[in-house]
């Protein structure tokens, strides 16, 4: 498999991380205009936190944390994507447990009757 094919399949994987609070506004900032940055990342993020604000009626505290903790998490994903002394297999694995990691820290900001609708949510689609 190639980088391009490795950094395909962990950009995908960046589907559930939201990117930070000052992206919860409903234009995009202007930095970013015009910018593609593929399902993961920022783009693919901002998009995730709107649809879980929309979804769950989130407070704005929660929209904040939540932000902030996905963002970290884009974070470490492009550290890891990047991180040329892991193989593939290596790299799925992490990535996997970052992501279960992920949920459960977000199901943790939420109330008991937004969990409920949180765990009842389709995951969203791993790689092509």
């Amino acid at each position: 498999m190639t980088n391009l094919s490795i950094r395909a399949l962990v950009l995908s994987c960046l589907v559930l991380l939201p990117a930070t609070p000052r992206m919860l506004a409903e234009e995009t900032p202007p930095a970013e205009e015009g910018r593609e940055l593929g399902p993961g990342g920022a783009s693919g993020a901002r998009e995730r936190l709107q649809m879980l604000a929309q979804e769950l009626n989130l407070s704005a505290e929660q929209k904040g944390r939540i932000g902030s903790l996905l963002q970290h998490q884009v974070e470490q994903a492009r550290a890891l994507r990047d991180d040329a002394s892991l193989n593939r297999r290596q790299k799925l694995k992490k990535m996997k447990a970052m992501r279960e990691e992920g949920r459960a820290q977000i199901r943790a900001l939420l109330t008991p009757e937004q969990q409920a609708k949180y765990d009842a949510m389709p995951r969203p689609r791993r790689g092509r």
